[in-house]
């Protein structure tokens, strides 16, 4: 005998008849399923505490400009000497730069002459601002194909400025072609112990070569 599927089950039963006599009770095929643990949800972390924004520091006070004063003129004056002045045909000839003041501590001059009229041979401290024994620093830059001549004197630190009338600068000068020409002062300026400028009045010399 054969065994019949018997009932309307979502899980079906086998049900076994009598075979050779014997009767077998059915088996039910039933699957057990466990119910799924429910999942665990983290436990979000602590938000950080935000840190507190820096304080911007102030603006740095804006330095104040070295502005420094503007030169004062100066009542003392420079002069040549002698004026006019005549250059020999062979030889040289001296000119002197005369000072007349009280206030000379420091000369700065710029001498100016015309390149090829007459040769500048030698410049010279003049003694002014070392009467008193004083030291004094005497500097000269010679620019020649330019025509022109700087000199700076200057008394030693802690010395007091001269006033008078003296010789600043002596200038040596050889005949380079025959003719007039213009020998000047174009800028003349005076210093005090602490190095403020005063500026004098420019002055020149007729210089003639027969």
């Amino acid at each position: 005998m054969r065994g019949l599927n018997t009932g309307s089950e979502t899980i079906p039963k086998l049900r076994q008849t009598a075979y050779l006599g014997l009767t077998q009770p059915a088996t039910t095929a039933a699957v057990s399923t466990a119910p799924a643990a429910p999942a665990t949800q983290p436990v979000p972390a602590p938000a950080p505490t935000p840190a507190p924004a820096p304080v911007p520091a102030p603006p740095a006070a804006a330095a104040a400009p070295n502005v420094s004063a503007p030169p004062r003129a100066t009542n003392s004056t420079v002069s040549f000497s002698p004026s006019p002045l005549t250059l020999p045909a062979t030889g040289t000839a001296t000119v002197n730069i005369v000072g007349n003041g009280n206030d000379f501590y420091a000369v700065d001059l710029t001498i100016a002459f015309e390149p090829g009229a007459f040769n500048v041979r030698e410049v010279r401290e003049g003694g002014f601002l070392s009467r008193d024994g004083q030291i004094v620093a005497f500097v000269q830059r010679m620019e020649t194909e330019n025509g022109m001549l700087r000199v700076s004197l200057e008394r030693p630190p802690g010395s007091a400025p001269v006033g008078g009338t003296g010789n600043l600068v002596t200038l040596v000068l050889e005949r380079a072609r025959p003719g007039n020409s213009t020998l000047r002062i174009t800028d003349f300026r005076i210093r005090d112990p602490q190095q403020n400028p005063s500026i004098g009045r420019a002055t020149q010399v007729n210089v003639s070569a027969p």
